[in-house]
Formats: structure tokens, sequence, C-alpha cells
């Protein structure tokens, strides 16, 4: 079955923002937390969101969830700070917590990642303003 244009979209998005986070790794512009780490904690942190958007759709829709992956072959435009600041505000609309919870706890891993989600968006509004 071929995947919908809003699905690619959100795919898109997702490559978008796991490319940015990890240039900005690499030239030190991200929050204290991540500066100490390998840009692979970056990386999971993404594909837990993907996941988490992904496994929250199939609940809403009562489907199987059949697709676990993203196809990274995509292509990721590059995001200025507030092209950034918006995708990550995206992601966190996309996952529905509240569908997910009908089915399954929230991980321990997940709820890190939700935790650096939130560390992001809060980074980079304020660089955004410091600019």
């Amino acid at each position: 079955m071929k995947p919908d244009s809003m699905f690619l979209e959100n795919e898109r998005l997702f490559n978008s923002v796991e490319v940015e986070l990890v240039r900005r790794w690499a030239f030190g512009q991200v929050p204290a937390m991540f500066g100490n780490h390998e840009a692979s904690v970056l990386k999971c942190f993404v594909k837990a969101w993907w996941n988490l958007y992904h496994e929250s759709e199939c609940a809403l829709s009562c489907k199987n969830r059949t697709i676990w992956h993203r196809s990274q072959e995509l292509p990721a435009p590059p995001l200025d700070t507030d092209e950034l600041v918006m995708a990550l505000l995206r992601i966190r609309q996309l996952i529905i917590l509240e569908a997910l919870l009908e089915f399954r706890l929230i991980r321990q891993h997940e709820e890190s990642a939700l935790g650096g989600l939130s560390v992001l968006i809060h980074y980079y509004t304020h660089a955004k303003h410091a600019a």
C-alpha cells in the first residue's frame, strides 16, 4: 500500500529535524545536556518520537502498526532556527499520547525522549530570541 502525502510530509519533517539536530550538535549548538553525548542520542530521541507518533496514529485509526521505520531516502531540507522550533512543536503536536495510553503505558526511554523534546523546544525558542 502506498503511503499518503501527509504521512510522507511528516516523514520528511522527522528526517529534517534529525539531520538538523545532528548538524547543530557537530557545531556545539545544542543544550549542554546533549553536548557531552554522541549525536546518536539525538537520533535515538527522534526515532522514539517517530515511533510514538506512528503508534499513536495507528491507535487513533484502530490499525495494526505495520511500518516501523522511516525512509532515510526522503529529502531532509535544512532548517533555520525558526523552522526548527516550528518542526519540534509540530512533532510534539503529532504525538497523541492519550490515544496510545489507551493501549499501553509510556516506557521510560519514551518519557526521556519526550522530556528531551521539551528541552530542545525551550532551548531553540530562547536561542531564537537571544540572536
